[in-house]
């Protein structure tokens, strides 16, 4: 970044090489991670979800390349219903109303900030039948809407590094369970705690090499 030079030979002033950074740093890497912990903590704990996802991806048939491991059917519901029970942010980038109105019988005045709650969203039992419970066959099963499925925010608003984040959690998520044979290493279950806007697991996610 330090070295980037645009159209006209300028480098990045002091604050725009800050802020993309703290982009970055918070919205580009501390996210996937937790993802990814929280794909892998559900995996490592229903053998039947990681065997079949595994025998997905060792399919002889599956090709190597990044982008065809990344569109596997399962390994995209499995990674979907991580992000469905613990979206990397709770609540969505909000908007301000420009003047009163109603929201399902709520009113809203003028001038307010309004946000969707995707943690709470995720987990509508009219939507999500038996939703604490991780089951990627439901995103088999169905389509969800924008208005359903919003793990990344929805809208013109949603978060500009969806299509990154996404094939981040594939791609390692894939890596791992080609190369090692897991299981989780821990008798208590994780549980979800707040950094930030984060939903980080609160001890970490533990898991053993079997193979």
């Amino acid at each position: 970044m330090l070295t980037a030079r645009d159209e006209d030979g300028n480098a990045m002033e002091e604050d725009e090489l800050h802020d993309e950074l703290i982009t970055l740093l918070i919205a580009g890497h501390e996210t996937t991670a937790n993802s990814v912990a929280w794909a892998m903590y559900w995996i490592a704990q229903d053998a039947d979800v990681r065997d079949r996802l595994v025998a997905e991806l060792r399919d002889p048939a599956v090709q190597t390349d990044p982008a065809d491991l990344a569109r596997r059917p399962y390994l995209t519901a499995v990674c979907n219903e991580a992000l469905r029970l613990y979206p990397s942010a709770m609540m969505s980038v909000p908007r301000r109303t420009t003047e009163a109105t109603e929201i399902l019988g709520y009113p809203v005045p003028a001038n307010a900030n309004v946000y969707a709650c995707i943690y709470i969203a995720h987990r509508n039992p009219k939507v999500y039948p038996d939703p604490l419970r991780f089951n990627p066959d439901r995103f088999l099963d169905r389509q969800y809407s924008p208005y359903e499925f919003i793990p990344f925010g929805g809208g013109v608003r949603r978060c500009l590094g969806e299509a990154l984040a996404v094939f981040e959690l594939r791609l390692v998520v894939a890596t791992i369970l080609r190369e090692f044979a897991v299981e989780y290493a821990d008798d208590q279950p994780e549980r979800p705690v707040r950094r930030g806007v984060n939903l980080t697991p609160e001890r970490g996610v533990h898991l053993k090499r079997t193979a």
